[in-house]
C-alpha cells in the first residue's frame, strides 16, 4: 500500500513538474515575442524620427495688416486671411492645397466719441467659397435696424455649422469715458485644409473651399471706431 501511495505521489509530482515546465516554456515564448516586438517598435520609432527629420513640414504664414481701419455700421469690410499666391517663400503656397494650423490675433480698437458704441468682431470660415466673397445674409439672419446694424444680429441657422463656421464672435463697447480702447490678443487653432483652384492672383477668386475672414463692425453711423494691428494665418503646404 505504501509503495502504491509513493508511486501515485511520484506521478503527481511529475505532473506538477511537467505543468511548471510547460508554463515556463510559454512564459519564455511570450518574453521572446515581447522582446521581438519591442525591438520592432523601437526600430519603427527610429525610422519615424528619421522620416520627420527629412520631410519638409515648414510652418508658413500670411500676415494681414490693419493701419487705421474703420468699423463701419455694416459688414462690407470682410478681410480675407488665407489668400496667397503660389511660390517658394514663407508666405506662399507650393500647390493647390494648404493645411490651416492657427491664427494669431493682435489688434487694438479705439473710438473718438463719448457716446458708447457697440462693436462686434468675428472670424469665420466659408466652406463653400467657390471663388466669391460670402454675403452678409449667409452669416447673419438680418440687421437689427433692418439696414446696417449687425452687432446684435443672430447667426443664420440655415448656414452655420454647415457652410459657415465661427472661430470668434465677440462684442464689446467703446467710448472716450470708460472704455477708451480694446486690446485683443488671441491664438485660435484651426485644423482644416484650404483648397485653391488654378488661379494665382492671391485673392478670393483663387479659393474654391474654406476661405477665412475677419470682420469688424459697429452700430455707429458717425465717428466710427477704428482698429489697427495684424492677424497672422499659419499653415503648411499639403
Amino acid at each position: 500500500m505504501s509503495s502504491f501511495r509513493k508511486s501515485n505521489s511520484s506521478r503527481r509530482g511529475g505532473r506538477r513538474k511537467s505543468r511548471r515546465g510547460y508554463r515556463s516554456s510559454i512564459g519564455r515564448a511570450i518574453d521572446s515575442r515581447a522582446n521581438t516586438y519591442g525591438n520592432a517598435f523601437s526600430q519603427m520609432k527610429r525610422d519615424i524620427g528619421w522620416l520627420l527629420s527629412v520631410v519638409n513640414v515648414e510652418e508658413k504664414y500670411v500676415d494681414t495688416l490693419f493701419a487705421s481701419n474703420t468699423m463701419s455700421n455694416a459688414i462690407g469690410n470682410q478681410s480675407l486671411l488665407n489668400g496667397m499666391t503660389q511660390g517658394n517663400t514663407a508666405s506662399t503656397r507650393s500647390g493647390q492645397s494648404v493645411k490651416s494650423l492657427k491664427i494669431i490675433v493682435d489688434l487694438i480698437f479705439s473710438v473718438g466719441t463719448t457716446t458708447p458704441v457697440n462693436c462686434r468682431v468675428i472670424i469665420i470660415r466659408d466652406s463653400a467659397s467657390n471663388g466669391a466673397t460670402i454675403g452678409v445674409g449667409s452669416i447673419f439672419q438680418a440687421a437689427v435696424d433692418g439696414v446696417n446694424d449687425y452687432t446684435t444680429s443672430q447667426r443664420n441657422v440655415a448656414t452655420v455649422g454647415t457652410r459657415v463656421h465661427f472661430y470668434l464672435d465677440q462684442t464689446f463697447q467703446l467710448d472716450t469715458v470708460q472704455n477708451t480702447c480694446k486690446v485683443m490678443k488671441l491664438v485660435i487653432n484651426l485644423g482644416f485644409h484650404t483648397r485653391y483652384n488654378t488661379g494665382n492672383a492671391g485673392g478670393i477668386a483663387d479659393i474654391s473651399e474654406n476661405s477665412l475672414y475677419f470682420c469688424a463692425m459697429s452700430n455707429a453711423a458717425a465717428t466710427q471706431p477704428t482698429f489697427k494691428g495684424s492677424i497672422r494665418y499659419c499653415f503648411t503646404d499639403n
